[in-house]
Order: C-alpha cells, then structure tokens, then sequence
C-alpha cells in the first residue's frame, strides 16, 4: 500500500518527522529495509520486540517517549494488515 512518510504519520497520529526517524532507526536496526519505494520487515520479531515495549524507552533521546508511542502505534497498523 502506497503511502508518504506524511500520510503515515497523520494515520498513527504523530509528525512526518518522527515517521522518518523512526523509519531511519529501523534502517539503522536493520529491522527494516527500503528499496525505492518498497519497504520490507526482514526480521519482524524484532520490530514486534519494539512495538511489545512498555517500561524502557525506545531510544534515549529528549524524544524516547514520543518513538515509543510511535512504535506502538506502528504496531497497531501491523496488526490491521496482518
């Protein structure tokens, strides 16, 4: 399903911003990967590991708490397609 980092965020309720940072981090994880426009969750257990997170922050930045609502929104939207 098409979507910019934009309509994404509007969808999870969050900033185009954090959509793209938290997408960067995946990268960086390699909990994700993008090709053009296609992204693909090669290791998904991981990406549910950070999604299940509850007491400890998602990355320690002055912006912890915001990813870590973001993840488990993202979570959320994994469990709609499924």
């Amino acid at each position: 399903m098409p979507l910019t980092h934009e309509e994404i965020a509007e969808f999870i309720g969050t900033t185009r911003e954090t959509v793209t940072r938290t997408l960067s981090e995946f990268k960086t994880r390699r909990i994700i990967t993008i090709q053009g426009s296609t992204l693909t969750i090669p290791d998904r257990s991981a990406l549910e590991n950070i999604a299940n997170m509850t007491q400890q922050p998602f990355r320690g930045t002055d912006h912890a708490s915001q990813d870590k609502d973001s993840a488990c929104a993202w979570r959320m939207r994994v469990n709609q397609v499924q």
